[in-house]
């Protein structure tokens, strides 16, 4: 078993937090970057993802249908191999197992970073906005512009709270941008009769974190998603 970190990242402690939800992104493999990985038992395997648009949950079950033992939990992708595994491309990286493309790692390996496509949270909540064409948010780290919503749409005003390793999962930047979906409850669309669904659409922008201490322990951070509705 291998822990692996990224540059800059903190040690996971042994257990983490209870997750009361999860952010997910969403990962095009249809393109290059993302969907190879290699075991070598002796003789080289490289597993390939059938070309698709996963939620960040669904890369262990589509591993495991292509031969590679893959499972997630709480954060964490668990990769089971008959030999030392080869991080072809950035597969391995979002799935929190590699800190670059490329690396050589052992047999069974878990990851030593939360995945930045499958971040837990400790809680979300959330509001419907209406949104002005001269409405002003709060840039990310990450210094994305702010997007406009167009057509019929819904748009939403998602508070996340999320532990200090999980956010260094969100700065990586995955789930800061692009299509996301949150999951606090039932995994069906947010509507009148399921108020627990989950909310899905693309990000428009993100808030600076606000820490709840000087430790830097746990952080929430605003997103404002726009959910298409037709």
């Amino acid at each position: 078993m291998t822990f692996t970190m990224f540059p800059g990242s903190s040690v996971l402690p042994a257990t983490l937090p209870p997750a009361s939800g999860y952010l997910y992104g969403w990962v095009d493999t249809s393109v290059p970057g993302h969907r190879t990985i290699t075991d070598d038992p002796g003789a080289s395997v490289t597993y390939t993802l059938a070309s698709g648009f996963y939620r960040g949950d669904e890369l262990a079950a589509e591993l495991t249908t292509q031969g590679l033992a893959t499972s997630y939990d709480n954060g964490k992708f668990t990769v089971s191999a008959a030999g030392n595994l080869a991080s072809d491309d950035r597969l391995a990286v979002i799935l929190g197992i590699a800190a670059r493309s490329g690396q050589t790692l052992i047999d069974t390996t878990v990851s030593g970073r939360i995945s930045p496509v499958a971040i837990p949270l400790l809680g979300a909540q959330w509001q419907q906005v209406t949104v002005d064409a001269d409405d002003v948010m709060t840039l990310s780290r990450q210094q994305r512009a702010s997007g406009y919503a167009w057509g019929a749409t819904r748009v939403w005003d998602v508070e996340v709270l999320m532990h200090r390793w999980a956010f260094e999962a969100f700065e990586f930047g995955w789930c800061s941008k692009g299509k996301v979906s949150i999951v606090c409850g039932s995994d069906v669309a947010m509507s009148s009769s399921e108020t627990g669904g989950k909310i899905e659409g693309q990000v428009l922008s993100v808030t600076r974190p606000v820490w709840s201490s000087t430790v830097e322990l746990q952080a929430t951070v605003t997103m404002r998603i726009a959910e298409v509705t037709a």
